[in-house]
């Protein structure tokens, strides 16, 4: 039980039941009543939006709805207030209940072990800014480190869209805090070298050439080459357009030539386009929004 738990990113404390427990006892059979009284109480005080143990314990109470949740109320400063991405934040933080079971899937959280670099606060950070609060460089610093998993949407019980949220919310910060010019030159880099596979593609496979030269640090981010797998031969009815990426073909081009063997042996031929690049991720998450539009055009006309 302790291995599950920790596997779905939770945690199990087991108790060993005492030589006097009655062991053909039912697990489930009510408890007593002073004790289903406190337990009852305990549950609508810390669960008002019945979002835990929807009304199996206590069908009297009703199973949860929109009545019911405390939905997080909201009130936008002028300078967002009826914009396209204004009404689109409102909504999705509208959509939050405070229950917290998006930490248990962060791994920024689960590392760092801060709040500030859970969703659930950075939720409340990206509120307070749209709301006209001061944006401060630590507010970037917490955007940042998100990796915009969104492993956390997995968890949410009322469907948060928490990967719109936080590029609206990066957005906002980069229009308000101005970055050193150490970090702008470096984002700059990046957003220009790495989709750019004309450019990174020898670059690696220079990089891969002196590995052993390297640093430690700087040789860890570096692959070792693989060992070319056969790629998939067969000719099917059915197809399917797969982007090759632009960083994935020089990193770990195996991964691609493995999933197009796997649905090949399910019946489908994978199809990519000579012309189509980046899908625009590394440019949307570095704040580079107009580039990042720009991949997605290429892609579509690719």
């Amino acid at each position: 039980m302790r291995i599950s738990a920790k596997q779905a990113g939770g945690h199990a404390t087991i108790f060993r039941a005492g030589s006097a427990y009655d062991r053909n006892a039912g697990v489930f059979t009510p408890l007593p009543a002073p004790l289903m009284k406190m337990h009852r109480g305990l549950k609508e005080a810390f669960d008002p939006a019945r979002i835990f143990n929807r009304a199996r314990l206590y069908p009297v109470l009703g199973a949860p709805t929109n009545r019911h949740i405390q939905a997080m109320q909201t009130n936008l400063a002028e300078f967002i207030r009826g914009t396209a991405d204004g009404d689109e934040a409102d909504s999705i933080l509208r959509k939050c209940v405070h229950c917290g079971f998006c930490t248990a899937t962060c791994p920024t959280y689960q590392l760092l072990d801060d709040e500030l670099d859970g969703p659930r606060e950075r939720i409340y950070l990206m509120k307070q800014m749209l709301e006209g609060a001061p944006v401060t460089r630590s507010t970037q610093t917490h955007l940042d480190r998100c990796l915009t998993c969104r492993n956390c949407e997995s968890t949410c019980p009322s469907g948060m869209q928490y990967g719109r949220l936080v590029e609206i919310g990066r957005k906002v910060v980069e229009d308000k805090v101005e970055r050193p010019m150490t970090q702008r030159l470096q984002c700059r880099l990046l957003a220009s070298l790495l989709p750019n596979s004309t450019l990174f593609t020898p670059a690696i496979k220079l990089g891969q050439q002196v590995r052993g030269f390297l640093p430690r640090k700087l040789r860890a981010k570096i692959p070792v080459p693989e060992k070319p797998l056969a790629p998939a031969t067969g000719k099917h009815a059915r197809k399917m357009l797969m982007l090759a990426g632009c960083v994935q073909p020089a990193m770990m081009p195996n991964v691609n030539t493995a999933t197009a063997r796997v649905f090949d042996v399910l019946g489908i031929e994978i199809v990519t386009a000579p012309d189509a690049g980046c899908c625009d991720a590394i440019r949307l998450h570095l704040g580079y929004n107009d580039d990042a539009l720009d991949d997605v055009r290429n892609n579509i006309d690719a």
